[in-house]
């Protein structure tokens, strides 16, 4: 009895002795510079995003974002960055819609973004606006649908390449609408803005960034947006959902993601930090110039959308025999 009473005496002086420990190293988190891998080349919507974020983040915890562009094979190189690091808060991922569509897009792209990565917070979505060309008489989707319905296999559209979010966007259209219309694929979306301006497209899922300015010229025209509610940068425009289609929704969106295994009090602690970021009126304002929608979320609701869009675009990816470029 005594050789046992030592025993638990001797364990609960360990568990004692631990945890100031482990309470410590969560309050004093982070210590060092955070890496924070973007899988897009400097300069674009996405890497702007994850600066503003990152710097306003990094003047709260106290150390610096450090932004790690790492594109590739459609956001899979970053994700295995990422994948592969110490699941210690040190190294976080810009996770986006390509992840999700990477899933059935892909054979093998290296990661399972459900399994490997513990989902954050959102930090911005942007929808897409469907606009059509000088040359094509309609005012509003109904009416293209009809133009497209009369004229199978006849209308075109532009995107920024295969397996990208504008041309699966369209994918999910024809399937939701049953029209035939051709894709054309560029590399990039500059080009398809050019074309679909010359007219020698039809149609295209544009950024509200770049569409708006030619639909306020007159040189296009609008006529839904993508995302599930009307856009406060484009708010006189139609969803599809809204012109006949609910529950239609194509977006791309941006979030934080750690490495699986990274505890839950720093998850905890990063998701407080940026949902302060993304709350602060100049912050959401500013997103919202460059075209970013931002709604609240909880870590637990942001991985329920991985999930659904992870299930959304596989449904779409198998219907179109989209295939990677």
């Amino acid at each position: 009895m005594k050789r046992l009473t030592g025993w638990l005496f001797a364990f609960c002086a360990m568990a004692l002795a631990i945890q100031p420990h482990a309470v410590q190293a969560q309050e004093t988190y982070p210590n060092q510079a955070i890496r924070f891998v973007v899988p897009f080349p400097p300069g674009g919507g996405a890497d702007t995003l994850a600066r503003i974020a990152g710097e306003a983040a990094g003047k709260q915890l106290g150390q610096q974002f450090i932004i790690e562009n790492q594109p590739g094979a459609g956001g899979n190189l970053a994700a295995i960055v990422v994948k592969d690091a110490a699941p210690d808060g040190y190294t976080l991922l810009q996770g986006n819609v390509a992840h999700t569509i990477g899933m059935s897009l892909y054979d093998d792209p290296g990661y399972e973004i459900q399994q490997d990565f513990v989902p954050i917070i959102r930090l911005g979505s942007s929808a897409f606006i469907l606009a059509v060309g000088p040359n094509v008489q309609v005012k509003t989707l109904q009416e293209f649908v009809e133009l497209a319905r009369s004229k199978p296999g006849e209308l075109t559209y532009g995107s920024s390449g295969n397996g990208g979010p504008s041309h699966l966007a369209m994918e999910m259209l024809k399937s939701t609408a049953g029209i035939d219309v051709r894709h054309i694929p560029y590399k990039g979306a500059a080009p398809v803005l050019t074309d679909l301006l010359g007219g020698r497209i039809d149609a295209a899922f544009l950024t509200l960034p770049a569409a708006i300015p030619q639909i306020e010229a007159g040189a296009i025209k609008g006529l839904a947006v993508t995302s599930a509610q009307r856009s406060m940068l484009a708010a006189n425009f139609p969803t599809v959902a809204e012109s006949g289609y609910p529950g239609y929704e194509a977006v791309t969106w941006f979030g934080l993601m750690a490495p699986k295994g990274t505890p839950a009090e720093i998850i905890g602690k990063l998701h407080k930090v940026f949902q302060g970021v993304i709350s602060d009126p100049v912050i959401r304002q500013g997103l919202l110039d460059r075209g970013f929608d931002v709604v609240d979320n909880t870590a637990e609701e942001f991985a329920a959308f991985v999930s659904s869009e992870t299930k959304k675009w596989a449904v779409t990816v198998e219907q179109s025999h989209a295939k990677a470029d």
